[in-house]
């Protein structure tokens, strides 16, 4: 299984979606097509942020998807370039990646200790 995590040992949400393109069993498709369309939207931003138009977080992303997404762009050539000529324009995805990062790590604080919280109830 080693193979297909990532060096946290999660299973990147990319491999995933192709795993669940494969199966397409029950509802798996539905939950393939909701991942999709968050991969979608982050690409989207990626492009708007190309072009100077800065989106905002919104509540209804998926922090670890479009992370990965914008993380993906970053460390891809057209970021450099962007970067050389445009830096206010990477700068601000730069932040807005960020901010998907700790969203998503919040998040994950706040399950741990709901289950630490939980765990001692019981």
């Amino acid at each position: 299984l080693g193979l297909f995590t990532d060096a946290s040992g999660k299973i990147p949400e990319r491999v995933k979606q192709r795993a669940l393109e494969f199966m397409k069993i029950g509802n798996y498709t539905e939950i393939m097509n909701i991942n999709l369309l968050q991969i979608q939207a982050a690409q989207r931003e990626n492009v708007f942020f190309e072009n100077g138009i800065l989106p905002e977080l919104s509540p209804f992303d998926d922090d670890e998807i479009h992370y990965e997404e914008h993380l993906r762009y970053i460390l891809q050539m057209n970021f450099q370039i962007l970067k050389l000529k445009k830096p206010e324009y990477a700068k601000a995805l730069e932040m807005h990646a960020a901010q998907h990062e700790e969203r998503k790590m919040q998040k994950q604080m706040a399950e741990q200790q709901q289950m630490m919280g939980g765990g001692m109830m019981g």
